[in-house]
């Protein structure tokens, strides 16, 4: 019921699909989107974060990826650290992100800028698996993050290494520097 009145509410305010871009956690409300408003429901993003910090990399933790994308699900949005990860100190695309583009699913991160400073402590739980938080299994949990100009170098990796969508991001005067300067749209 909630997933229609959201729907409901747009269209009677006469606000198209063409402008809304729904997300949810509970993947039966994109499943309702797609089933029951079909223009609402194609761009709409599956949100998916780990439980616990050894999901980010287990695979019977994640969503079925060929299952959603076969349900019309094509778009899933993840925490920055669950699309990057790291392989001798270097970043390198997550096994999760190259499964769910394999999939067919395009990737969304959220959030860019809701860590703090990246100098001191290396951007939280954000950058986790690149600031040494969370290393992955054989890797030293060295952090590559250590100065603010590292949240460049992670965005321009999650672009054109990643091949994301889009970012969500709280304050958008570091994500617009960064399109307006590369050109990545």
């Amino acid at each position: 019921k909630f997933a229609q009145k959201i729907v409901d509410e747009y269209t009677d305010r006469n606000i198209g699909p063409d402008h809304v871009f729904l997300q949810s956690f509970v993947e039966e409300a994109i499943v309702h989107w797609l089933q029951y408003d079909a223009e609402f429901g194609k761009q709409a993003s599956f949100l998916w974060e780990p439980k616990k910090k050894p999901d980010t990399r287990d695979p019977t933790k994640w969503p079925d990826f060929v299952r959603l994308h076969a349900e019309g699900v094509s778009i899933i949005s993840i925490p920055i650290f669950v699309a990057i990860d790291l392989r001798n100190d270097e970043l390198v695309v997550s096994d999760f992100a190259s499964n769910a583009t394999a999939a067919g699913m395009e990737l969304v991160c959220f959030s860019l800028e809701r860590s703090g400073p990246l100098y001191d402590g290396g951007g939280g739980y954000y950058y986790q698996t690149v600031n040494g938080l969370n290393p992955a299994p054989g890797e030293s949990g060295v952090s590559v993050i250590d100065n603010d100009g590292d949240m460049l170098t992670v965005v321009d990796f999650l672009f054109r290494q990643v091949g994301l969508k889009a970012m969500f991001t709280d304050w958008a005067a570091t994500l617009n520097f960064y399109i307006n300067c590369v050109g990545v749209v």
